[in-house]
């Protein structure tokens, strides 16, 4: 038997919730949890009791669904939080790099006007000499 500490459960039970229907059962058995504990440990989280580890009180469906409902919309809004500050990562990224390419291209550039410049130098320099 596994036992799993407080907030093992709770990150077991956020991703439970966030998954779309028909997936969780194979969810389930991939972590070995049976449905019935994660009933106990979802009703336990929503009702705030999963600290305790107090079996969750009885509760109506409906009280569930919308606790359930409340929980995906706080667990997705933390979600977003982390997903925003992960692209104003990735786009202070982007700029750093597109700064150093237009850096890189006129280096080019005046890499490029420097070979013409020689070789210009160099066909005037063998008129010369002839």
């Amino acid at each position: 038997m596994v036992f799993y500490s407080v907030d093992q459960k709770v990150a077991l039970v956020e991703q439970y919730i966030c998954l779309p229907h028909g997936s969780r059962r194979a969810w389930l058995a991939d972590r070995g949890i049976s449905g019935n504990m994660m009933t106990r440990w979802r009703h336990a989280y929503l009702l705030g009791d999963i600290a305790s580890g107090a079996r969750p009180r009885v509760v109506d469906r409906k009280q569930v669904i919308q606790a359930t409902v409340q929980a995906q919309e706080r667990i997705m809004g933390k979600n977003i939080e982390a997903y925003q500050v992960l692209l104003r990562q990735k786009d202070e990224r982007i700029a750093q790099l597109e700064r150093e390419l237009a850096r890189e291209r006129q280096a080019v550039e005046v890499m490029g006007k420097a070979i013409a410049l020689v070789e210009k130098l160099s066909d005037h320099d063998a008129r010369v000499m002839e």
